[in-house]
């Protein structure tokens, strides 16, 4: 085949990826129709678009191949192909709770060992008062600081298992529910989220927390000025809470945002706009709307560079 060398040295990789995979377009497909699903491994095709298929067959001699090449994200069992993740949730389902909180700390999975944490200590005490959610944020919130704010991280760190294992897996919509009691925002740049008492003024330097199109445009900007291309997830992740809630209740992902500035962004690997899709998206130029809105010049900031001061912070509520 023209394409041999090609297949053979693909032959001996066994890691690739959405963001690393010669068929993108192929692993963003595959990714859609196995999402907690099954398929037919004899009617796969059937189900991709045809590019797709013919992107894997230029790459890989068949699907076993390409399957192996790609062992962390896919696997087929008894005649189906599916994601591995689920597959390894299949097999530990059944589990010992506390069997399926090792599988979960080792998966890195935060949420569900937050989720089955939770389980454990209700089993262990079905009637303990802190079950209930107002009895539950106030005793949570007797060991915030009486005049400033803290890392939410560290806060979360430092409570006593008996009550942070209590906490729901949505932790922040908990605490956000009780504005009475807390305040949660963003300071200084994006994910750096700290909690303070209800009534306190908030600190210099607190992040926006509304967002319009053209100021989340910006925020993408930024990130992309640091990193000129990122993988989709990536790039979302690095936005501002207040612009990420934005693009997914306006836009339903970064996709159908972003392809309103075909002449600015490169979305690579994009095929239908899911907002489960990897991609890799590049910054060609500053949108126009931007340029007399924004000084291109500025970088988004990241752990290594926090600015000293807020005023010199792009991020800063204005």
């Amino acid at each position: 085949a023209d394409n041999g060398g090609a297949v053979a040295a693909l032959r001996q990789v066994n890691h690739l990826g959405p963001t690393d995979s010669p068929c993108p377009l192929t692993v963003n497909q595959l990714f859609r129709v196995t999402k907690a699903n099954f398929v037919d491994a004899s009617a796969v095709e059937t189900l991709l678009p045809e590019e797709a298929t013919a992107q894997l067959y230029r790459c890989f001699d068949d699907w076993p191949s390409f399957l192996s090449a790609h062992r962390n994200y896919f696997a087929s069992m008894g005649g189906t192909i599916g994601q591995v993740r689920d597959i390894e949730r299949l097999k530990i389902r059944d589990a010992p709770l506390e069997e399926q909180l090792e599988f979960a700390y080792q998966r890195g999975m935060h949420q569900k060992v937050r989720a089955l944490r939770r389980k454990i200590r209700i089993q262990q005490m079905p009637d303990n008062p802190l079950l209930e959610r107002e009895n539950l944020a106030k005793a949570v919130a007797e060991f915030l600081p009486p005049n400033r704010s803290v890392k939410l991280h560290r806060f979360m760190l430092d409570l006593p298992r008996e009550l942070s294992d209590l906490f729901p897996r949505e932790f922040r919509k908990f605490l956000k529910s009780f504005p009475e009691l807390f305040q949660v925002f963003e300071y200084r740049y994006p994910n750096n989220l700290h909690i303070m008492r209800a009534g306190l003024p908030l600190p210099d330097g607190v992040i926006r927390g509304t967002y319009d199109e053209l100021s989340v445009v910006a925020c993408v900007v930024r990130v992309l000025q640091v990193r000129n291309s990122l993988d989709s997830s990536v790039l979302f992740s690095r936005l501002p809470e207040g612009a990420r809630d934005m693009v997914k209740s306006v836009y339903n992902g970064l996709h159908h945002l972003l392809s309103l500035y075909p002449d600015n962004f490169v979305l690579v690997g994009s095929h239908n706009g899911d907002r489960n899709e990897r991609y890799r998206v590049t910054l060609v130029s500053v949108p126009a709307k931007l340029i007399d809105s924004m000084n291109t010049t500025t970088s988004a900031p990241d752990d290594s560079s926090v600015p000293t001061d807020a005023r010199d912070n792009p991020w800063h509520a204005e």
